[in-house]
Parts: structure tokens; sequence; C-alpha cells
């Protein structure tokens, strides 16, 4: 297979017949809904140029850029800290094993997608969100994830089969309360921050279904059209009995990027509200590990090397490496490969060594089926019993040799 040969160019040095394999910022973010296309059209050449700084090309799949044309390397960027959270209330629960727990949390989330659903029918009806429901309606999540979070991401990575509004909410959902954990939110705020990665979306139920669902790139006015999800969603919330401050921050700003380049409002840095910034995270790293129309999903470890890609460009780099923290270098669900030759999938995190997680094993060396699906702890063991290497030495697709992880703990 031949090796991708990306060089970074200046947006405005760009020209028809190069393959713009990156941008420099998350295609979510972009009216381009195939992630990788040679520029052909002048509009597509004018969008680009008008969107974005900078761009990696690929020379093997298009033309060449003179050396001159060649972009700088963006300089080093500070962290910013955190100002607003302390981790000094973090909630702790007695800690269950994941296959204890598994029925509990796909139980919490069916119940969580029926009063989602009764929401979008209130809404649909002209009646206000009762957010105190909500508030109830995910406390067994919450309660849930507390006791082995887990259980809930390896939910999250089966990616359903429902409508994607309904699932990207609900993984959403379970993001952004093992995010709040992580960052030592009280009781009462992390509900709220759950309640807000559920709803940030809310306000897509105001705009055409097939805007949504057409696998091709939209065009500029469809995303402008597009783009008023957010302020239907802050209507929506503003019309409930009781605002509820984080969860319309989520709505409001999810869609704001750190550099100033995200919209509605272009806001920047320490501009955007903390939750805005959670929420602008976790609905990218959920968009871009789920199958749409238009894009294959990524692995969850690729997306987490295009998270950390993206720090303190389109999210702030504090939060991200708290996001690391949250969901682990390789998630929950990831299909691994061992420097032994078996396959696995990722079932447990390791809070103490996040490159050391609990893999289950289901292909052999030689691609064949274990009956038993042992489980590895990486953390204490290194070596198989021939003496093989464990350690993880790549991630693969979702759905690499055909291992589909709804066949596991069901």
């Amino acid at each position: 297979m031949e090796t991708a040969n990306l060089i970074q160019i200046y947006s405005s040095d760009l020209k028809l017949g190069m393959y713009v394999a990156e941008l420099d910022r998350p295609w979510l973010e972009s009216p381009f809904l195939f992630q990788g296309f040679k520029v052909t059209e002048v509009e597509v050449l004018e969008q680009i140029q008008k969107l974005c700084t900078y761009v990696y090309i690929n020379t093997n799949l298009g033309i060449n850029p003179s050396s001159t044309n060649v972009a700088h390397k963006a300089p080093k960027k500070i962290k910013t800290p955190i100002p607003e959270f302390s981790n000094n209330n973090k909630l702790d629960s007695k800690q269950v094993a994941i296959e204890k727990e598994i029925s509990i949390a796909r139980q919490a989330r069916k119940d969580l997608h029926m009063a989602l659903e009764t929401v979008m029918i209130d809404i649909n009806c002209g009646k206000s969100i009762q957010l105190s429901q909500l508030k109830e309606a995910v406390t067994p999540m919450i309660g849930s994830i507390l006791r082995n979070s887990d259980a809930s991401m390896w939910l999250v990575m089966m990616k359903y089969k429902d409508s994607y509004t309904y699932t990207h909410a609900l993984n959403a959902a379970v993001l952004a309360a093992k995010l709040g954990r992580q960052l030592g939110y009280a009781a009462d705020e992390l509900k709220s921050l759950t309640m807000g990665a559920l709803l940030f979306d809310i306000g897509k139920i105001k705009l055409p279904t097939e805007l949504w669902e057409r696998p091709r790139r939209l065009s500029e006015a469809e995303f402008a059209v597009i783009k008023h999800h957010v302020h239907y969603g802050m209507e929506i919330i503003l019309d409930t009995a009781k605002k509820d401050n984080i969860v319309f921050n989520m709505i409001a700003y999810h869609h704001e990027r750190y550099n100033g380049k995200g919209y509605p409002h272009q806001l920047k840095d320490q501009q955007i509200p903390l939750h805005g910034r959670i929420a602008a995270i976790i609905d990218c790293f959920d968009a871009i590990t789920t199958d749409r129309p238009y894009c294959k999903a990524i692995s969850p470890y690729h997306a987490i090397e295009k998270i950390y890609e993206w720090r303190d460009v389109d999210f702030q780099g504090a939060l991200v490496e708290q996001f690391i923290q949250a969901v682990g270098i390789y998630p929950t669900g990831t299909i691994i490969e061992l420097a032994s030759g078996d396959i696995g999938i990722i079932i447990a995190q390791n809070p103490v060594r996040r490159l050391k997680p609990k893999v289950m094993l289901v292909l052999n060396n030689n691609k064949e089926t274990y009956d038993n699906y042992p489980v590895l702890d990486l953390l204490t063991e290194s070596k198989d019993h021939e003496g093989r290497d464990l350690k993880i030495i790549r991630a693969h697709s979702p759905g690499a040799f055909s291992i589909d992880p709804s066949n596991f703990f069901l």
C-alpha cells in the first residue's frame, strides 16, 4: 500500500488538481462532508480558501505544490489552564465489574432514550421541556457511570442503528458524564452537564430532516441553514420554566471553536463559556467515531489522536487532556492488535496506566476465534503463555475482522 505523502500549505496557495487530505479544523465544522477529495471546481477552491488558513494535501493523489508554497509549521501553543473547575468534589461509588453493570447501563440508556423521545414529542406539540423530569431521567445513567463507566462506554461504541440524532445525543450524555466526573463536578452539576449534552442539538428538530441525510457535500446555503440549529436550540431552552445555565451554554456554544473560527458568534479562548468548550469536544468525538451517510467512522483511538492534534486550535488544550484522561488513550470498545498478533477489544480502562487497559481477546495470532474470549489486564500481564509480548501495537477501524461489539456482553 502506498504511503500518504502529506504537505501543509497555505489555503491561498491551493490549486485545482490538488488533493486535500486534511483541513486545519475538524471536517465536521465544514461543508465538505467527504473526508479527503481532489479539488476540481473553482467554487470548492474558493470555499476552502475562505474557510481555512492552511490545509494538508496528499501529493500521491494530486499535483505537487512548488517548494515556496509549503507552509511554515504553526508555533507551539501555550496551554491555558481551566480555572473554572476544581476536582476536589470527585464523586465516589462502589465499583462493580462490567459484566454486572452492563445490563443496568443498557436499561438506563433505554430509559433515557424514552425520555428524550418524550421531549421531542413535547416540542413538536408546542410544549416546554420539563428539565426537572429530564434530570430524573439522567440520574440512573450517571449512577451507572459512577459504578463502572466502561459499561456505558461499551454501549456508546456499539453504535446503535437508531436515528443518528438520538444515538448522538445519548452518546454525548455518557461522554459528558465521564468528563464531568473527571473534572470533579458535584452531583447537581453533573446532571446539568449530562442534560446539556443530551440537548445541545435539540434545535435540529426545527430543520428539514433531509438536510442531515444527504450523502453529498452541502452547498454554502445549506450549511448556513444547518447552523441555525444553535439559535433554535437556544429558543427552545429559553422557553423552559426554569433555565439551567449549564444546559443553555452547551446548546449556545457547542460549535464555537477555541481559535475563534466556530459559529455562531466566532468567540475564542475564554470568551467561550467552559461548558460550551466541553460540549465542543464531546460533540466532535462522537461524530467522527460514528458512521454517517457521507462519512465512515474512524476508530476511537484515531479520534483521540485527532482531538489531541486539534488542541489549542479548535479545543482548549487543558480540557482535551482531561477528556483523554476520562475516556482513555484506547477508549473502551476499540479494536486493537497486540504485538503477539492477537486481536482484541478494549473492555476497561486503567486510570493509573492509560496505555495498559483490559483487553478481551477475540482472535488468536492466526486470526482464529477464541472459544472463551480470555481477558487480559495489560497492567499485570506483559507476556502470554508462550512468552510473546502483549503490548498494543495498533488500533483498527470499527468493524475490522468482522468484529461486532454488540455480540459481547449481551
